[in-house]
């Protein structure tokens, strides 16, 4: 399994960082080795989270991700992409407010093949083509993406900012905070919060570190 973390730190770092935030007794620690494990310990979430860090699993997230276009001509569109989650999380009177921020960072190739499958019209591999395909990522997104001719695919970079309100009653379950949405386990340790979940659609299971407000 391979794990990234947002901050610039070294992941073992970060390791070690979370095993100590969970130093207290009702907290157990997260194996060396891997960031998504850990001890679903429960406790009272009750309060104001912000998240303080996010990891998960880099092949899962790239897999959800090149899925979102299925077109076996299209194989391989996804060259790179990598996210980071901001925002917060609520606990009360018995409803998780979550007001999380999902930044993502992809790097797309588009040959003539795929433009052409996904279009359904006979396209011809230039810069207005890469333009077109910016203007589309842009109204898609509603960010602007760089797009350029490099060989015979057109590559394009874009950055995208999501924002993920929600709000759901939720009950809690030994380790776990229940919602209409499913089930997402928890450890709560002094003033941190460990919280396994999913920041938005289309995004693979991670673990956000948060810290009391």
């Amino acid at each position: 399994m391979k794990c990234f973390m947002t901050t610039a730190c070294p992941s073992l770092l970060l390791i070690a960082a979370l095993t100590s935030a969970c130093a207290d007794p009702v907290a157990p620690p997260i194996p060396t080795g891997s960031c998504l494990s850990f001890a679903p310990c429960g406790g009272d979430p009750a309060g104001q989270w912000t998240v303080f860090d996010v990891c998960y699993d880099v092949d899962d997230f790239l897999a959800a991700t090149e899925a979102a276009i299925p077109n076996p001509e299209c194989a391989g569109w996804l060259l790179d992409t990598e996210i980071s989650v901001g925002g917060s999380l609520t606990f009360a009177d018995n409803t998780l407010e979550s007001q999380l921020v999902l930044n993502q960072r992809l790097e797309t190739q588009w040959t003539l093949a795929c433009l052409n499958a996904i279009t359904s019209e006979d396209a011809v591999l230039d810069q207005d083509t890469c333009d077109a395909v910016g203007d589309a990522i842009a109204m898609d997104s509603g960010v602007g993406a760089i797009c350029e001719i490099a060989g015979d695919v057109c590559l394009c970079r874009a950055e995208v900012t999501s924002r993920l309100p929600s709000s759901a009653g939720y009950t809690l379950e030994g380790g776990q905070v229940v919602t209409s949405k499913g089930r997402s386990e928890y450890c709560v340790g002094g003033e941190d919060l460990l919280f396994r979940g999913k920041a938005g659609p289309n995004t693979p299971e991670l673990v956000m570190l948060l810290r009391r407000d």
